[in-house]
């Protein structure tokens, strides 16, 4: 995680701009023009390719070139060309940042151009180009076990090119929620072979790289973020590396060919990613209006899906993940649009819930949400049968810390996946039960910190004290009889 980055331009619901993030402009997509490929595999990735091609069960259709750099060269590669920055793009990455100081996603005043160029610099380690089909790898050998860990992820984006055809899959979504899912299937499916890469080291290796380790070709990455990088675009940068794997292993839990066969019929929402139940239903969202703009009110960008992730994260950020996740589990659809009224940036979106007992919940949560910013910020209203939320950028308003945005993504979103997986490969649970003892696990004050440190930390139940492990048994008990799951079943 956070090693590689996606090579593509995607809007992750309206909760941030990758399209200025990942990768150089020349590897953000277009007609294909690909390098000729060599006959055989560079040395210094032949067996690693091996590995990937037994893992993934697929075969190469050919090698590709790839290039290895040094630290100099690439960070220049990633970084973003001031002179290829135009009047436009500013002015445009200006509305979209006071967009998501809006939505109480990050400051004011935030330079999304050179945030995420610099965010490339410090983090990227090597990227799969699927415009010319190059593999690019920061470093000139594979001493480096990070370096080699990273060819192993971007050797499956290799595969998944071959056999589906990234451009295409990427350009099938028709919404950013669509373009989010398929982020994380992408990448879901390349960093748990990642994973297996990881555990086929050697001890002393696992050790270098889960610490750091010598860096013999100076390929320094992992700084803390530069100044002026909100925290918001590196947690979210790595949000389709951390939820991706835990959809791609549930897909390879309900079946040995769901993760192929969701390359050739991918998903179509983000709620997909988030809400396995969902997922399994494959529906399109409901077909929400764009939501209509006042007199004196200027339109920006075009309208697109909000997305039940990017609803989540407001929600979560500034109320309580409980309320989030309930929100998020009745999410039907939305639409949103970007405006300027009086100078300022503003968000309108408008939601409805899959059944208006839903739509009610929604609401609640985002009348709470509004409640917890500046006065006159942001207002909910019903219109029709949608949720309606307006919400302009204030200065007074500041970013919401690392801590809370780690403990929505990470600690709340990713277990309550793990969990859900766990539940359904241990006791063979159905989905929506699943789901149920998950959303109550991770949501109890007592009982969360001490799955956390089980998951998290590695301990083991019988690890804990004796009153850890009295509610750590109580809370999964008291939880199964509520979800009507056994273990048995």
């Amino acid at each position: 995680m956070g090693t590689s980055r996606r090579v593509l331009s995607i809007t992750v619901g309206l909760a941030v701009a990758l399209a200025m993030s990942g990768a150089p402009a020349s590897a953000t997509g277009g007609a294909k023009r690909p390098v000729p490929p060599p006959d055989n595999w560079d040395p210094r990735v032949e067996k690693i390719a091996t590995f990937v091609e037994r893992a993934r069960g697929l075969d190469f259709d050919h090698p590709i070139p790839v290039e290895f750099l040094s630290d100099r060269a690439f960070r220049r590669k990633v970084a973003t060309d001031e002179d290829d920055v135009t009047a436009k793009d500013r002015a445009e990455a200006a509305q979209f940042a006071g967009q998501l100081h809006a939505l109480a996603l990050i400051g004011p005043d935030v330079d999304l151009i050179g945030a995420s160029s610099d965010l490339d610099e410090n983090t990227v380690v090597g990227y799969y180009d699927f415009t010319r089909e190059v593999m690019v790898i920061r470093g000139k050998n594979l001493r480096d076990v990070n370096v080699r860990v990273t060819v192993a992820h971007e050797l499956v984006h290799v595969l998944q090119d071959q056999h589906f055809d990234l451009d295409a899959l990427y350009d099938s979504a028709e919404t950013s929620g669509a373009a989010f899912a398929i982020d994380a299937l992408v990448e879901g499916d390349a960093t748990l072979i990642e994973q297996d890469f990881i555990r086929s080291l050697s001890e002393d290796e696992q050790d270098e790289y889960f610490t750091g380790g010598s860096n013999p070709d100076d390929v320094v990455v992992g700084e803390p973020l530069p100044e002026g990088v909100p925290i918001a675009l590196e947690v979210l940068g790595n949000v389709p590396y951390v939820l991706g794997p835990s959809y791609v292993y549930l897909l390879h839990l309900l079946g040995s060919s769901e993760v192929d066969d969701a390359f050739e019929d991918p998903p179509v929402t983000d709620e997909d990613i988030l809400d396995p139940v969902a997922g399994q239903a494959h529906r399109n969202p409901i077909r929400v209006p764009r939501p209509k703009l006042a007199s004196g009110e200027k339109r920006v960008g075009t309208a697109d899906e909000f997305g039940a992730f990017a609803l989540y994260l407001m929600l979560a950020t500034r109320t309580d993940v409980e309320t989030a996740l309930r929100a998020i589990t009745g999410w039907g659809g939305d639409r949103y649009i970007g405006f300027e009224r009086d100078g300022q940036q503003c968000v309108r979106a408008a939601f409805v819930g899959d059944r208006p007992r839903d739509t009610d919940e929604i609401e609640s949560a985002l009348g709470d949400w509004a409640g917890s910013l500046p006065i006159g910020m942001a207002s909910v209203e019903r219109v029709d049968d949608f949720v309606e939320l307006t919400s302009c950028e204030d200065t007074a308003l500041e970013a919401p810390t690392a801590e809370v945005l780690e403990e929505a993504v990470y600690t709340t979103l990713d277990l309550r996946l793990t969990l859900i997986g766990d539940f359904v490969a241990g006791f063979d649970a159905p989905l929506r039960k699943a789901r149920c003892v998950a959303d109550g696990m991770v949501v109890d004050p007592e009982l969360s910190p001490i799955i956390q440190r089980i998951y998290f930390q590695g301990a083991e139940p019988e690890d804990l004290s004796q009153d850890a492990q009295t509610t750590f048994y109580e809370g999964l008990g008291r939880y199964l009889g509520e979800c009507n799951l056994s273990i048995e079943e």
